[in-house]
């Protein structure tokens, strides 16, 4: 990922990115769509991207981070939620987590990816929101 964002446009980059955190169900909706492509053009005219540097440190964070010892500690009622599609963090890893958290219940949106909460913004606002008042 560093390599592409070291290499690529940004509107390029913007692609790559949508590509992998989109689910195929919304590259299918025309409107989505659409709205997929206005981002790309709004990377390629950005005055402030994220630098190199700020994607080289989030990736580190992500790769070094692991919190799995310490979910057992966990003494609230935890909703893990997470998208069938996603390839960032897939299905294994939504279940690794629930699995090591006391009172933890799963939630996994069918045809959505990384971006679960944008790709069924309705129902997961009033999910998780149903979710929190109920505990």
């Amino acid at each position: 990922m560093m390599h592409c964002k070291a290499r690529f446009r940004p509107e390029e980059f913007s692609l790559y990115i949508q590509q992998l955190i989109y689910s195929k169900a919304s590259w299918d909706n025309e409107q989505v769509a659409a709205d997929l492509e206005e981002g790309r053009r709004q990377a390629g005219i950005d005055p402030f991207p994220q630098p190199l540097h700020g994607l080289e440190g989030q990736a580190a964070a992500c790769i070094s981070h692991n919190a799995l010892a310490d979910l057992p500690s966990v003494a609230q009622p935890t909703l893990v939620i997470g998208g069938k599609e996603d390839i960032f963090t897939p299905v294994w890893m939504a279940e690794e987590v629930t699995n090591a958290i006391p009172n933890a219940e799963l939630f996994l949106y069918e045809k959505c990816g990384h971006v679960f909460h944008f790709e069924q913004v309705e129902d997961f606002n009033k999910r998780v929101c149903n979710w929190l008042l109920s505990h």
